[in-house]
């Protein structure tokens, strides 16, 4: 890739108590690649190769988006795709209006500068495992183990911009800018964790 050129997506970032427990649950996938721990994250938007000198412009932009901060659940394991062989395992996110509006916000925004919108409804949901081969047995018995997963709510408190790098070792991803999300009171914290 030159050098004058970043592949750019923004995402939320897990906790690192989370990110720990979904990759020791990934790795009980036989034959799965599972994600780098540090790497678990929740993709918003991928919004590919841009020139660096367009990169300022971008982060200007995602500057003026306000959305208040809020919970996260993880609820729910599945795969894509949903029928045939699975070629990923993800971890679902309970729908949390914030959350959609966030992404809505940042679709609109980088439309505003001319980045396509999305085709695709938004499937919110955290990467666990790559399969290349299927195991039937090993990922069914993993989806019936964890049929009832959920995870402890996480409070967003911004969402971030990552470039990535593809190496022989893997995508390297680079944070580049985060973007505070509005702070709430107490009231309304504990009123979006009860949600």
């Amino acid at each position: 890739m030159r050098n004058d050129i970043q592949r750019l997506f923004i995402a939320l970032d897990l906790p690192t108590a989370v990110q720990t427990s979904l990759y020791h649950m990934a790795c009980e996938i036989r034959g799965a690649r599972p994600v780098p721990r540090e790497q678990m994250h929740l993709t918003l938007k991928f919004i590919g190769d841009v020139e660096k000198q367009a990169v300022i412009s971008l982060k200007e932009a995602l500057t003026t988006i306000q959305i208040p901060e809020f919970n996260l659940n993880l609820l729910g394991i599945g795969h894509f795709p949903p029928r045939g062989n699975p070629r990923i395992v993800w971890a679902g996110i309970s729908p949390k209006n914030e959350l959609l509006m966030l992404h809505s916000a940042i679709e609109q925004t980088l439309g505003k500068l001319g980045y396509a919108k999305e085709k695709r409804p938004f499937s919110p949901h955290i990467t666990l495992a790559r399969l290349k081969t299927f195991h039937n047995d090993s990922v069914t018995s993993f989806l019936a183990r964890y049929k009832d997963f959920r995870a402890e709510s996480s409070l967003i408190e911004s969402f971030k911009l990552y470039s990535s790098r593809l190496t022989e070792a893997g995508a390297i991803h680079s944070l580049e800018s985060a973007f505070p999300l509005e702070k709430c009171s107490r009231e309304r914290q504990t009123e979006n964790r009860e949600k």
